[in-house]
């Protein structure tokens, strides 16, 4: 097991050191290396999966020729197919230096549980992706990491985790991010963390009730978030809350790290070493910097279960050249799931902004969502410190009517705790709109 250990330790530093050339390189020279890799992944997905094969004979795609001749032609890949296809999308046996297979259950966040298969090779390039991560922000191993994550149990470790074997780490703590968010205030204030991981959102109902009960984290250093979209406005909470920066990480269960935030510019870069990503129009286009599209991915080291130009379901905005000097593409913003835009009347859709400068100054709300049920029946669940008066609650209907653009019928109810369901994604606007 020692031996084991040493030996994945040393190829998680070498994928490191490779991964500061390659950040650095022309971006020409890293995508003809992510076209040479699929053109691998796609001949054994060819030989191995009787789904890949009929998808790949299907768009006359045939892994033998260059993948710059046929990739585009492939058509794009969604969740409901690839579950359809169950075990026929598998891929196996795998290259003996890829490693064993492992399995892991998606909750369900765009409506599809899934379970996917990965390999230990797979799973290296997480780790060092998760290093890369640290390396970045010039993060200081030697502090105390505090995760509350979806599932978690109360527990203490020695050390931050398997990314970081080969690292002398301060302790790592984690707390359940379903426990309410008092509990979790009570945990954070017993630990006193150096740095905090947590979803989004999470995260920033954390920051609000930070700032009601003027609770303080003064060891705090570094709050980051990652699982679910950013709302705009956490950076600005957290910063007033705790006086800290926020550093988030754009991940998918089906492909892992997918783009990591710059520590100069903010935008956020695409692990290009292990996962092409396109970003494209309702017409098929590829986006320009600035436009908003459907990210499609395909990650270029699992060979157990490939996802060849697979829908995440998201929509994000591309980026520009980043200022960093780093060549790894961008993306501006992730703006969230596609099937949670906004149904307006006219047959248009959006993502609503949310009227958080009004929820600041109405102590009494301490997490919000806000659900379409019709283009009729927009409601807003609130956890609420206390009841909300009159005067104030027609002063949050005026405020979420604003930002949806148009004057839906708005109803308010209270509940005990936001919902999350099975899943490990909660958006802040859901639609349910059959």
């Amino acid at each position: 097991m020692a031996a084991e250990m040493t030996a994945q330790v040393e190829a998680i530093k070498l994928l490191l050191s490779q991964f500061h050339e390659s950040e650095r390189a022309n971006p020409a020279l890293l995508r003809e290396h992510q076209l040479r890799q699929i053109g691998v992944l796609a001949a054994h997905a060819y030989e191995r999966s009787t789904f890949w094969r009929a998808r790949l004979d299907g768009a006359s795609c045939h892994p033998i020729g260059a993948p710059n001749e046929w990739f585009h032609r492939l058509p794009i890949l969604s969740r409901n197919e690839l579950k359809s296809a169950g075990n026929t999308a598998l891929a196996t046996p795998v290259p003996k230096s890829h490693g064993s297979i492992g399995y892991v259950k998606t909750s369900g966040a765009t409506g599809t549980p899934l379970q996917i298969a990965k390999t230990d090779l797979d799973q290296m390039f997480w780790m060092a992706i998760t290093l890369r991560e640290s390396v970045w922000h010039k993060r200081d191993l030697r502090g105390k990491l505090g995760a509350i994550r979806v599932g978690a149990e109360s527990a203490r470790y020695s050390n931050w985790g398997a990314a970081t074997a080969g690292y002398t780490t301060g302790p790592g703590v984690t707390f359940d991010a379903r426990r309410d968010i008092d509990a979790q205030i009570e945990w954070l204030q017993t630990e006193q963390l150096n740095i905090l991981l947590t979803h989004a959102s999470n995260l920033r109902a954390l920051a609000q009730r930070s700032l009601d009960l003027g609770f303080r984290l003064p060891q705090l250093r570094e709050a980051r978030s990652f699982s679910e979209c950013l709302a705009p406005d956490t950076r600005d909470l957290v910063r007033k809350a705790w006086g800290v920066p926020l550093t988030d990480m754009y991940t998918a269960n089906e492909v892992g790290y997918v783009a990591l935030q710059c520590p100069v510019s903010g935008l956020y870069h695409i692990q290009s070493e292990d996962v092409l990503v396109e970003v494209i129009d309702d017409s098929g286009k590829h986006c320009a910097p600035g436009e908003t599209g459907h990210v499609v991915v395909t990650s270029l080291h699992n060979f157990a279960m490939p996802f060849i130009r697979y829908a995440l379901g998201d929509h994000a905005v591309v980026g520009g050249t980043c200022p960093c000097g780093r060549t790894l593409p961008t993306l501006e913003r992730i703006l969230g799931r596609t099937r949670n835009m906004l149904q307006l009347p006219d047959g248009g859709k959006c993502w609503p902004g949310f009227p958080m400068n009004t929820l600041v100054d109405l102590d009494a709300i301490q997490e919000l969502k806000m659900i379409q049920h019709s283009l009729k029946d927009i409601e807003v669940e609130l956890v609420l410190a206390r009841p909300l008066t009159s005067a104030e609650e027609e002063r949050l209907i005026d405020a979420v009517r604003i930002r949806l653009l148009h004057p839906f019928p708005v109803r308010l109810t209270s509940v005990a705790a936001i919902h999350r369901g099975n899943s490990y994604k909660r958006e802040d606007f859901e639609c349910r709109m059959i």
